[in-house]
């Protein structure tokens, strides 16, 4: 009878030791293959200056990108970063370069800075602390042209414009009686630029009309302001009985009975129609 042998099969274990040694050697070939052809390229790049190219095309781009941006906004906007800072929006072109403007507008200012009581009725004294929308209008002015003298003057020499039948009397009441919005509306229709009182063109130093939407239906200077509300429109700087003090309010309050804007154009063509001269130092009353 014939007895076989179990376990595993004489040499199968040095056999698979010699596979083992024979694939670490191959895998260290390739590993040395490619070793050898990385350096090759790297001291081939090397010894044509690629590298020199690459680091002047990076610094071009980044010099590039730094001129294009404004001034302050390279800095702030880094990768996942802030944005870029947003200037707010004002409409302050025109008050840059029209005394006119830059009058009315500082007048506003002082106005609400002083917190100036407002009143319907216009008051004498340029340097009290209340005054109604003429007397705004009037102390921007004051400087420029005197609308307390202009006003009254072209009521009389054009009455027919004003509703009157006859040349009115050149009285201390005439002139009081003269300064109304709904006078001051004629007198800048006939003098002043007329525009439509769309957000569009209204501009920081402009004279706007305005009648309140709601209560009292009374007409009311005001002067469009360098500030703009939530949805980019100007605001408007008031004299408003019913605020007691200025103040600088949206205009979607009021409607637009009328936009008006002087320049130093229309001014020079009021003195010359009127015959003015420069106005009296302020402070001066009737």
């Amino acid at each position: 009878m014939r007895y076989i042998a179990k376990g595993p099969v004489l040499g199968s274990k040095k056999r698979r030791d010699v596979r083992q040694v024979a694939t670490i050697a191959l895998l260290v070939a390739v590993a040395g293959g490619a070793a050898w052809l990385s350096l090759r390229v790297v001291a081939k790049d090397l010894s044509e200056g690629r590298h020199i190219h690459a680091n002047h095309a990076d610094d071009a781009k980044t010099q590039a990108a730094q001129v294009a941006a404004p001034a302050g906004v390279v800095a702030a906007i880094q990768p996942g970063g802030p944005s870029a800072p947003t200037a707010p929006a004002r409409t302050v072109s025109a008050i840059a370069v029209d005394p006119v403007a830059q009058a009315l507008l500082a007048a506003g200012r002082d106005h609400l800075a002083r917190k100036v009581s407002a009143c319907a009725l216009p008051v004498d004294d340029s340097r009290a602390n209340k005054g109604s929308g003429i007397d705004l209008v009037d102390r921007g002015l004051e400087r420029i042209l005197s609308l307390r003298q202009a006003l009254p003057r072209h009521r009389a020499r054009a009455p027919q414009l004003y509703g009157l039948r006859e040349k009115p009397t050149p009285t201390a009441d005439e002139r009081r009686r003269a300064l109304t919005a709904e006078n001051l509306q004629i007198f800048l229709m006939a003098f002043a630029q007329h525009l439509d009182g769309t957000r569009e063109n209204l501009e920081a130093g402009d004279i706007v009309l305005l009648e309140r939407k709601h209560g009292a239906k009374r007409l009311m200077p005001a002067i469009v302001s360098d500030v703009v509300d939530n949805d980019g429109v100007p605001m408007v700087i008031t004299m408003d009985p019913v605020d007691r003090v200025a103040r600088e309010q949206v205009l979607s309050t009021y409607a637009v009975e009328g936009h008006y804007r002087l320049r130093m154009a229309e001014i020079e063509r009021i003195r010359q129609s009127l015959e003015l001269s420069l106005p009296q130092p302020a402070g001066m009353t009737l």
